[in-house]
């Protein structure tokens, strides 16, 4: 038996794939086997009889742009986000759910033993948070009506760069969010750069294991040092 909720996902991203074809097929998604296991996991859903979406197989891959370029598509970001916060916080393409799956509890939610279920300080904190940015922009691309849409990135460890693009700082623009900190929602191009060493990401990358050991394990040092600040 199928579960309706990853059904729903599904039909909702326009391709339904069975659970060998999600494993085997790669295409624009170096994760999708990695992703689907995951993805079903947080849905509470069963990889045995569960078909997820996989779009546009086969394609050559997406490259995400600098957020503070023109390539980052922030006006196609915006319409998506939109049209996601105007569906049912139950459904699995609404900006409250996909919040809610990375960490925000909301108390009177019916799906509330789904929510939170990202990895933090584990050693799948790199492969859960790679796998909810693909589904994450699954979602966007099909909300925004652009197919070629990437997720921008920001590179804040670039000192011209400590600060988010207007849009995301503009309180009537959808990407705005009020419970951003002030720092991040008034910085801007003329502020002083920032000297912290949380923006160091090198630190992690240079360390010779893995895992979680604060003293030489990439995973733990780029998520202390860079992603929980920021973060937060």
């Amino acid at each position: 038996m199928s579960d309706p909720l990853i059904d729903r996902l599904a039909r909702r991203l326009g391709a339904s794939r069975t659970r060998r074809q999600v494993l085997v097929r790669g295409g624009k998604s170096t994760v999708a086997g990695l992703g689907t296991a995951v993805a079903a996991r947080s849905f509470g859903a069963s990889l045995v009889d569960t078909q997820l979406a996989l779009a546009q197989q086969g394609a050559a891959p997406y490259t995400r742009p600098n957020v503070h370029s023109p390539a980052a598509k922030l006006d196609a970001y915006a319409l998506a986000v939109t049209k996601m916060k105007a569906l049912d916080a139950d459904d699995p393409m609404s900006w409250s759910y996909q919040a809610n799956i990375h960490g925000t509890l909301l108390a009177q939610s019916q799906w509330l033993d789904l929510f939170y279920t990202c990895e933090h300080h584990t050693d799948y904190f790199w492969p859960w948070h790679r796998m909810y940015l693909y589904w994450f922009e699954q979602i966007v691309r099909d909300q925004s009506g652009d197919p070629d849409f990437a997720l921008p990135y920001w590179d804040y460890s670039d000192p011209t760069q400590q600060y988010l693009p207007e849009p995301f700082r503009k309180t009537d623009n959808p990407l705005y969010v009020d419970r951003r900190s002030t720092d991040a929602n008034f910085r801007d191009a003329s502020s002083p750069p920032i000297d912290d060493p949380m923006f160091n990401y090198c630190n992690g990358l240079a360390q010779s294991s893995f895992g979680l050991s604060p003293s030489s394990g990439a995973s733990e040092r780029l998520e202390s040092d860079i992603h929980d600040q920021i973060h937060g």
